[in-house]
């Protein structure tokens, strides 16, 4: 999975070397020098190079931006085959994981994966009009206390022999 970068410790008016930029965004400097020959604009004419801050945000954020995919109407997210699909039979499972926001869950046309979206309840209807979506029941978590059965019948056998 690609790693998300921040750019907010970036100061766009600075210039940085590989190496300080390297310490700034918590990456190898291989990473750095990576991003250079990929299209990372620096300023080579003297040693070390100089990379402006306004070009790391700005390449930080076009590589964000080339990973992000948005869905239609109906559409979920293949995991396995990275691309919106509608699931198959419009078919769809609304699992909570807050009061307010869901995911929708489906299976795959094309590979049989899982493909999801994270939806707010409340835009259930706008964003999935067509899909089937089912409300199963909640599933106990390791948090919830598990009932225990009791014994005591145990201790009547012991006191009648």
């Amino acid at each position: 999975m690609a790693k998300r970068y921040s750019t907010r410790s970036v100061k766009k008016n600075h210039n940085y070397t590989a190496e300080e930029l390297a310490d700034l965004l918590k990456v190898h400097i291989q990473t750095v020098r990576t991003w250079m020959n990929t299209g990372l604009r620096s300023i080579r004419d003297q040693v070390p190079f100089l990379i402006l801050g306004s070009d790391v945000i700005t390449f930080l954020d076009r590589k964000r931006g080339e990973r992000k995919r948005s869905l239609d109407l109906n559409q979920l997210f293949c995991i396995r085959c990275k691309a919106a699909v509608v699931p198959d039979g419009e078919l769809a499972d609304y699992i909570p994981r807050t009061d307010k926001h869901g995911r929708l869950e489906g299976i795959c046309r094309a590979c049989d994966g899982i493909c999801a979206r994270y939806v707010r309840r409340d835009n259930l209807h706008l964003i999935a009009p067509d899909l089937d979506i089912a409300f199963p029941s909640a599933v106990p978590t390791l948090n919830e206390p598990i009932e225990r059965a009791s014994n005591t019948h145990l201790l009547k056998e012991d006191a009648d022999a």
